[in-house]
């Protein structure tokens, strides 16, 4: 179980995070036109760094989660005397 909270902290980030880079870069193209499409890029803009934001919490929650608990398999074995 571990290691699927492991993996799906570092799976969420990077599958989300290309597709939020370019929606951000096509928002600042949309800025940089002189047109109504300003306002319309200013929001792409916006919700895409919100996106990049909570992706970011989510797999810090899930990462830091997953090194809390710690991984039953990597516990030190306790030898008890006799």
């Amino acid at each position: 179980m571990a290691l699927l909270s492991l993996g799906l902290a570092f799976a969420i980030p990077f599958a989300a995070v290309p597709v939020a880079i370019a929606t951000l870069t096509m928002g600042i193209i949309y800025m940089r036109r002189a047109s109504p499409s300003v306002a319309a890029g200013g929001v792409i803009v916006v919700l895409s760094v919100i996106s990049l934001l909570i992706v970011a919490f989510i797999a810090l929650f899930l990462l830091q989660a997953t090194t809390q608990n710690g991984d039953p398999m990597q516990r030190p074995t306790v030898i008890e005397p006799g």
